[in-house]
């Protein structure tokens, strides 16, 4: 079989992408109309699930509707008990919009068959392979207008942290997932653990949530576990003695958030967490707890001999 050039490769993944994004359109309204909703509301929900409640503005200026229309579309959606209006925790007179719990939990199972797509295609690479095609997607990601850049939930000017410092911490919360599905062989498990882990590290909130979605680099390459953990288990720490040392009020959503996301990626699977990921699991916390303890980012527990499933990540 002839061996296709890069201009031919370019082009099947553009089209492939094309199809993808026609899929999942049509496929949402379908959704949308099964919940009697138009598919605009339903991407309203999409917004809440994947970035935490959000403000009317930070809504209209996601969505480039103008504010009555946003008020329009939030009025059908708590009328249909998707979401509800809360008062701002921060700021008693401002209203944050919150996806109903339930009503999400309801709808979640008509994804199912995508998510199971998704994680058997996925299962077919080795995670060399998956770190490559998670590289792709994110500088992908990159190159498109970010909601993140324009909604304001918080401006770039009022985050504390240093480029290098917002790397540090994706790093840590994102290397935590990685490190905790690999701890068990198995590629298809992997796939889904990440998949788990990283939908709860982009629902945080906060300063912690809006790097975690943001533009921030972040690198995980490493020739085995115990290289990842070297570099993760000391980011995870340094960025809690940061935080505590420049948005003291972020420190505990911080710990939250990844912990929340390693106990659901190891929960992800049937047969339930590994003796190896409840071994990371202690590690993780213990990292995160260092400066609780008094110790410095680099005197936390390292994972070493674990070199099975990180081979060329």
């Amino acid at each position: 079989m002839r061996k296709q050039s890069s201009a031919e490769l370019t082009k099947v993944i553009t089209v492939a992408l094309r199809r993808s994004i026609v899929s999942a359109v049509l496929f949402n309204q379908q959704v949308a109309s099964r919940l009697g909703i138009s598919a605009g509301e339903n991407q309203f929900l999409h917004l809440l699930e994947l970035y935490g409640p959000l403000s009317p503005g930070q809504l209209a200026t996601f969505t480039g509707l103008s504010s009555g229309t946003v008020t329009g579309v939030l009025d059908r959606l708590e009328q249909g008990g998707f979401v509800r209006r809360d008062h701002d925790l921060t700021d008693r007179r401002k209203i944050v919009i919150t996806a109903e719990a339930d009503r999400m939990a309801d709808i979640a199972p008509m994804f199912a068959g995508q998510a199971h797509n998704l994680t058997e295609i996925l299962g077919g690479y080795q995670p060399s392979e998956l770190t490559t095609i998670a590289g792709f997607l994110s500088r992908l990601a990159d190159t498109i207008p970010e909601p993140t850049e324009s909604r304001q939930v918080i401006s770039e000017t009022r985050i504390p942290l240093s480029s290098e410092e917002q790397s540090t911490l994706k790093t840590a919360a994102f290397g935590a997932v990685t490190l905790l599905s690999v701890a068990y062989p198995g590629a298809r498990s992997s796939a889904k653990e990440n998949m788990v882990g990283g939908k709860v590290l982009t629902g945080a909130t906060g300063i912690v949530g809006h790097i975690l979605v943001g533009k921030a680099k972040f690198n995980l390459k490493g020739k085995s576990t115990a290289d990842i953990a070297e570099r993760v288990l000391p980011a995870l720490a340094a960025t809690v003695a940061t935080l505590d040392a420049k948005a003291p009020q972020e420190t505990q959503e911080f710990r939250r958030v990844v912990t929340t996301a390693i106990r659901q990626a190891a929960q992800s699977t049937k047969r339930g967490p590994s003796p190896a990921q409840t071994d990371m699991i202690s590690k993780i916390t213990a990292a995160l707890d260092a400066s609780l303890l008094g110790a410095s980012p680099h005197q936390v527990p390292t994972a070493p001999g674990q070199t099975d499933r990180a081979q060329g990540l």
